[in-house]
């Protein structure tokens, strides 16, 4: 057995994505943190919290570039 003693307590995860739009670079970025309950499924708990973040990133680089057609 282990004797490694450390336990997830936090999960964190970032997101970054550069565009270009017409001439410009534009960077999204979006970072959470999540405290992981004890009993948690941690590989559902690390997928969700990067489906979640990636999403946020997708979302803001789509609300500009339809801000910037309108």
């Amino acid at each position: 057995m282990s004797d490694i003693k450390g336990k997830t307590v936090f999960i964190e995860a970032h997101s970054r994505v550069s565009v270009k739009i017409k001439e410009t670079f534009y960077t999204f970025e979006f970072v959470e943190r999540r405290e992981v309950p004890e009993d948690a499924n941690l590989p559902l708990e690390r997928e969700a919290l990067w489906n979640d973040v990636h999403g946020e990133v997708d979302k803001q680089v789509e609300d500009i570039v339809k801000a910037m057609q309108g």
